[in-house]
This record gives structure tokens, sequence and C-alpha cells, in this order.
């Protein structure tokens, strides 16, 4: 819970942001290679996932391992921290977090609480910085969020079934039940398809396909033991999955 870099993207001013183990954020200069800022979120434990709204220049980043989780706002122009969203009520802690260029909407999975046994998606108004609204979500547990822009449907990566739900109501279109045990998820925009690493699956851990236009399984892909993070290039459609005592293993579709 103290270690780092957590989460770490690149805004459309170049500039890159990992989050770190000390509950800092890190702005990195991509020309000179120099870390040239560093910003504390006042937690105790690492900062984590991040995600970022082009439209108003705000990254979202997750502490989500601290008794009482809570969301910071950067502005990636003035590199200064601008809001702070505490959950009160997430027991569970808070894991990832997209942005919606479409709804003008951060959306942020939300374990197990006591309000929601199963987990839900909170969904934030970047610009009031504020929770609009929140999607209770049936036996998931929420830990990895994809969205598929074309649809507007999130897929979450659930310690069950992953399911599929509409962006604007929540509603649950699709529950894949050919796998469980999800962490990190993408959607891939070159192939349509969105990826799960399911690392906790019951017959073991696999990089599991999902049709995005259809909400159907494509296949499961055994990988290895603590493999749960996933990324794939839109470009040639490969897909990362670092993997442990193998390095980052690249899949390519047959």
């Amino acid at each position: 819970e103290t270690q780092g870099p957590g989460g770490v993207l690149v805004d459309d001013l170049g500039q890159l942001w990992a989050s770190d183990g000390d509950s800092t954020v890190r702005l990195i200069d991509l020309s000179s290679r120099t870390i040239v800022a560093t910003l504390t979120t006042g937690g105790a434990k690492r900062a984590d996932e991040m995600a970022y709204d082009p439209q108003d220049q705000l990254l979202l980043v997750t502490n989500g391992s601290e008794a009482v989780p809570f969301a910071t706002f950067i502005s990636v122009t003035k590199r200064a921290i601008v809001g702070k969203l505490v959950f009160t009520g997430a027991g569970g802690g808070l894991e990832a977090p997209v942005f919606d260029a479409q709804t003008h909407r951060f959306y942020l999975s939300v374990p197990a609480n006591k309000e929601y046994p199963g987990g839900a998606v909170a969904v934030v108004d970047p610009l009031s910085q504020r929770i609009v609204i929140e999607y209770p979500l049936p036996a998931c547990d929420p830990s990895g969020i994809a969205l598929d822009p074309a649809s507007q449907e999130l897929l979450l990566g659930c310690s069950g079934h992953p399911v599929i739900i509409n962006a604007s109501t929540g509603q649950v279109e699709a529950t894949i039940l050919q796998t469980s045990g999800c962490d990190e998820v993408w959607y891939n925009r070159g192939d349509q398809r969105f990826y799960l690493a399911a690392f906790t699956n019951p017959t073991g851990p696999v990089l599991s396909v999902v049709d995005a236009a259809t909400g159907a399984w494509v296949e499961n892909v055994p990988t290895v033991k603590k493999a749960h993070s996933v990324a794939v290039d839109p470009l040639t459609n490969h897909i990362f999955v670092p993997e442990t005592g193998r390095g980052i293993v690249v899949y390519a579709q047959t």
C-alpha cells in the first residue's frame, strides 16, 4: 500500500504524470526526462490510479488505500492541486477511474461497502468535483474499468464475473460468465474489444477477450500468477501483459 509508481499517463500537453507510493504525484518532462514537479495529495499511503479530462485539462488521482479514501483533482496547466473529493462511505477503498468525453464525467470503481455490498460506479462531475450519482453493481466488487465510447458502455473488472453497464443509466447490459477475478481491464479502439487481466480466475489466471460491440466473450488466454495488468496498442492491436518471470509478454491476434 506504500509502493509506487501506481498509475502513469501522458496528458495532451506532452507531460507524463506518475503517482507514487508516498502519496505524491510526480510530473516528468519528457524532453529532459527529469522530474520537474512533485505534488502531495495529503494521504499516508500511495496515490494510485489516474484518469485525464482533456476538455478541462484535469487529472483525477485516487488514494484508495486510506482509511477514508479520496480522489484529488490536479490542473495539468497550473501543475497544482485544485480540489479533493472524499468518499466517506467507501470502506472497501477506491479503484480505477476513467473519463468519458461524451458525458463529460469521470466514472470511478468503488468496491463493496455498507451501502452497496456489490460495489458501485461513482459518476463524478469534473467541474463541481462532486458525485452526480452512483450506480450500484450486483456482486461485483469492481476494480478495473474501461469505456467503449462508441456504445457508451463501461466494462467493470469484478472479483466475480465482469459486467458491462450503460454509462448513462448504470443498467447492466451483459455479464461475462466465462471468466472472473479481474483486476485491470482495457478497451482497444483498434479492434473494438475489451481485454481483462483475470489473475484470480478460478481455473487459473487468464487474459480474457470480450467483443465490445456485442458484449460476447471471445476467448481466454492462459497467463501466469499475479498477471493483473493489461494494455493494448490500437495501431498494431498488440496486447501487453506484465508476467512474473517472463517480463512484458506481447500477445498478437491470430
